[in-house]
């Protein structure tokens, strides 16, 4: 009878899983216990169990370091001019004392300019630091005391390079005159070169080839 009541409870026990092993670490879910939450929320889990301030202050212990002046050197500072051998540069001279906006300076010379008298580049005189640099750009001046407009000789990255006349380099002293007057801008114009001498006129076939700080545009040789 014993043996029969331990028969019966064997077979119970097996079929109830009682030998059942237990479940290897591979054969579990790794990713139990683990749930999506917004950044919100893990902060706030952390603010929970986290102090958010010392105990005391002890930033003492820590000490100082000695720096130089945040103002670099004026020989330092990296300035950002024309190239004289390879553009033809317009000084713009402002009254002493004069200070203009950039956004003023650089409407005058819009789309409508650019396409009447070719692509160019404006560089303004930073008036917080002294140095030269883009007119417009990312980390450009508010407000400046010079300008220089500079335009390319000619587009090196063309084959057909356009090269302009002296008519051309004398409309464009006359544009920037008339732009500025146009908003009221009293200044002093004057280019490096004269037009006359900015480019020769002759016919003959163009070398884009030009001689660093060469006052002629382009040097221009027979072919064949």
């Amino acid at each position: 009878m014993l043996d029969r009541l331990l028969l019966i409870s064997l077979i119970l026990c097996l079929l109830a899983g009682c030998n059942r092993e237990e479940p290897t670490l591979s054969e579990e879910n790794p990713l139990d216990g683990f749930y999506l939450s917004t950044s919100s929320q893990s902060q706030a889990r952390a603010d929970a169990v986290l102090p958010s301030q010392g105990s005391e202050d002890v930033s003492h212990l820590l000490g100082t370091i000695a720096h130089p002046g945040a103002t670099a050197p004026s020989w330092e500072r990296e300035e950002y001019l024309p190239e004289e051998a390879t553009d033809w540069i317009v000084d713009v001279q402002f009254p002493a004392g004069s200070v203009f906006d950039v956004q003023r300076l650089d409407q005058p010379f819009d789309k409508t300019f650019r396409e009447e008298h070719g692509g160019l580049t404006l560089y303004g005189k930073d008036a917080a630091t002294g140095s030269w640099t883009f007119l417009i750009s990312a980390d450009g001046p508010s407000e400046v005391t010079g300008l220089k407009i500079a335009w390319d000789y000619f587009s090196a990255w063309k084959d057909d390079a356009e090269v302009a006349t002296a008519a051309k380099y004398q409309a464009r002293l006359d544009g920037i005159k008339s732009a500025l007057a146009s908003d009221s801008i009293e200044a002093t114009i004057q280019a490096d070169t004269h037009p006359r001498r900015s480019c020769r006129t002759d016919p003959l076939p163009v070398t884009a080839t030009r001689t660093s700080r060469s006052h002629d545009c382009l040097s221009r040789s027979r072919t064949g």
